[in-house]
Formats: C-alpha cells, structure tokens, sequence
C-alpha cells in the first residue's frame, strides 16, 4: 500500500532548500526531519495525483513585464552579433562551433548591458563660466533683498559706521554730518 506524507502550508517553504535530488516521500522526511515535525501519513488512494511542477514558461506571465525582483529585465532587441546568430539558428541547426560561438556573443552582449558606464567626462572651460554665473545671480539676488529689506526699515545696516542702523537713522546721521561739514567749511572761510 503506497503512502504520502502531507505537509502544512509552513512546510512547503522547506520544499524549496531541499535539493531537487530528493523527491516525494524522501524530500518531506527530509523536511519533517529539518523542522523537528512528525510527518502526517495518508494512504495514496486518498490523493488523487501529486503535483509535478512544469519549467516556467514566459507565456505564463499572460503579456506582463517581468517583476524587478527577478533580476535586470534586458531588451527584446540584441546585439547585431546576436541577432546574426539567431536568423541562422531559424533557418537551419547549429553546429557545436555556432552554438559556442553564439553562446559566446550572447555573453558579450549581456556583459555590454550589465557594465558600469563611467559619466561623461565634462570640461571645466564649459562648466565654470556657468557656475560663475549662477553665483553671481545667487549674490545680486540676496544683495538686492538686503536693500530692499534696509530700505523699508525692515532691517538694520551691516555697513561699518551705519551697524544697527535702520534707513531713517542713516540718513538723520549722514544729515547731521554733512551739515557740520558745511558748518565748519563756512567758518574756514570767514576765518
């Protein structure tokens, strides 16, 4: 009388670090041993069939992109070495030397897709004028909000001489100074 061993949902995560050595009764001992479980036992006759996973076939994914999860997903189109090969693979068997060789420029182009490529190199003639130009925008830009805040007595002068000022006490200070410079102009010429 033939006997199966049934596993719990859990367990049928263990089905997949068993190798694919081992198969049906031996791979679930396998995995009831692994995970300290006794094996449930029931005879076949209850079962109709076991599964057997087929290959995976692109056609199962029904017109869907790969998943990411699966690695680099790469281009339909290949190389033009590739796509050499692949016209005369339709139209005739190949011999172990194409075979070789098309393995061979598949890997080329596989490796061309999956390389690092470097930045492009970029000469600092064209790049500093326009850094130099962004800076001097950024400075007139922040130069002119500085006046424009002093100017509606927002804020205070950084100037020396003016420190802490507002516009209107600067411009009360400077009145001041100019006319005891016109003062002292006018008693050097009457003296």
């Amino acid at each position: 009388m033939a006997r199966k061993v049934v596993m719990s949902g859990i367990d049928c995560a263990w089905r997949t670090r068993v190798t694919s050595f081992y198969r049906g009764a031996e791979a679930a001992a396998l995995i009831a041993r692994a995970s300290n479980e006794t094996p449930k036992i029931i005879k076949a006759s209850e079962i109709e069939a076991e599964y057997v996973a087929r290959p995976f076939r692109f056609e199962d994914l029904n017109g869907k992109p790969e998943p990411s999860s699966w690695g680099p997903c790469y281009p339909k189109t290949a190389s033009a070495a590739v796509e050499k090969w692949r016209m005369t693979a339709r139209g005739r068997e190949l011999s172990a030397e194409e075979k070789r060789a098309y393995g061979q420029a598949v890997g080329e182009w596989i490796r061309g897709l999956n390389s690092i490529k470097p930045a492009p190199r970029v000469s600092l003639v064209y790049v500093m004028p326009d850094y130099a130009a962004k800076c001097r925008a950024a400075f007139a830009a922040a130069a002119g909000a500085d006046r424009r805040e002093w100017a509606l007595g927002k804020s205070k002068s950084n100037c020396v001489g003016l420190l802490g000022l507002t516009i209107e006490q600067a411009y009360a200070q400077a009145m001041a100074e100019k006319r005891a410079r016109l003062e002292a102009l006018e008693l050097k010429r009457a003296a």
